[in-house]
């Protein structure tokens, strides 16, 4: 039986989705079998998540409690800073890894990677990716970061589905994070810039490593009118903060317009319209800047504007209803 408990931890911060974190637990009952740890870091306003774990009784699983005021970039870096195992997945609410990738995954996890990004090929995008890079390898190895970043910009570290080596991650400057003018969840280019200071290499593993998590339903901050001030206020910083293409003369990620972002998107417009949070200043935010960015037109922009509310409520309903 493989023992993962020298080389992997699987770090789950959340803030007050208790479904879904019942769901990755109960998807996580093979942790004790293979030693993986997990740990999960809480900054819930309330104890449901707390009381919720209490009947799981793994015994490669930790809690932390934070509080919720915390900046929650600031709180990631603190629950990575707890890893004490070669690599760490920084396991997002959307998927959860699945067993089936364990034996694949530890040949990997033995050797000195900074970076192995695990792609589904339930999803056709992950298919179409990895049979155009890889031509019939099983693996794919960087030594050409620049190559790195031009291949897998839409399948970024953390996040998007990556095992990190422990020294990449604390390695960032929390206080940077936290001064940051936008934060929301750690962008990978305090990552890439790690990446760029050294010999980097990276390996990209095939397979269908995940499952879906059936709580999770698009961006649940978009529901949240406080949140969504904050992001409208730092609308400007967070456009910029999108890496796409590294430069190698000035050794840093830059920014290339034209790509297209379901953050910055007719879609997610209308996800603002339906949950009653979209207004005059998050209108403004996009003509001004994200159909540069974007495919989005400036006409989706103004039809996203014009069209009542109720109408998105409705269109909403009729798909989750299908």
């Amino acid at each position: 039986m493989l023992d993962f408990s020298d080389v992997l931890t699987i770090v789950i911060p959340t803030y007050n989705h208790p479904n879904m974190i019942k769901y990755i637990l109960d998807n996580y009952r093979f942790i004790d079998e293979y030693n993986i740890q997990v740990s999960i870091h809480d900054s819930s306003p309330n104890d449901e998540i707390e009381k919720l774990i209490k009947e799981y009784n793994y015994k490669c699983f930790s809690y932390f409690k934070y509080d919720s005021s915390l900046n929650v970039d600031v709180k990631t870096i603190m629950s990575l800073a707890q890893v004490k195992t070669k690599y760490a997945y920084l396991c997002g609410d959307g998927v959860v890894l699945n067993k089936e990738m364990l034996d694949n995954l530890y040949n990997q996890l033995i050797k000195d990677y900074d970076l192995i990004e695990l792609y589904d090929t339930d999803l056709k995008r992950h298919i179409d990716y990895f049979n155009k890079i890889s031509k019939g390898k099983e693996t794919i190895i960087y030594n050409d970061i620049r190559q790195h970043f031009v291949d897998n910009f839409w399948h970024m570290p953390f996040y998007g589905g990556s095992i990190v080596k422990k020294e990449v991650f604390t390695t960032i400057n929390i206080e940077k994070i936290a001064n940051e003018p936008y934060n929301g969840f750690i962008y990978p280019y305090f990552i890439y810039k790690y990446f760029a200071d050294k010999n980097f290499c990276g390996v990209v593993i095939g397979g269908n490593y995940f499952h879906t998590n059936i709580y999770k339903s698009g961006s649940s901050w978009i529901k949240n009118k406080q949140l969504c001030e904050v992001w409208i206020d730092n609308f400007d910083s967070c456009v910029n903060s999108l890496p796409s293409i590294y430069d190698d003369y000035k050794k840093e990620v830059i920014h290339n317009t034209g790509v297209n972002t379901t953050f910055f998107s007719f879609t997610t417009l209308c996800k603002f319209k339906g949950s009653g949070n979209f207004n005059y200043k998050l209108y403004k935010k996009y003509k001004e800047k994200i159909y540069e960015r974007t495919n989005s037109s400036k006409f989706s922009i103004w039809l996203a504007a014009i069209v009542p509310n109720f109408i998105f409520k409705i269109l909403r309903k009729i798909k989750k209803s299908l």
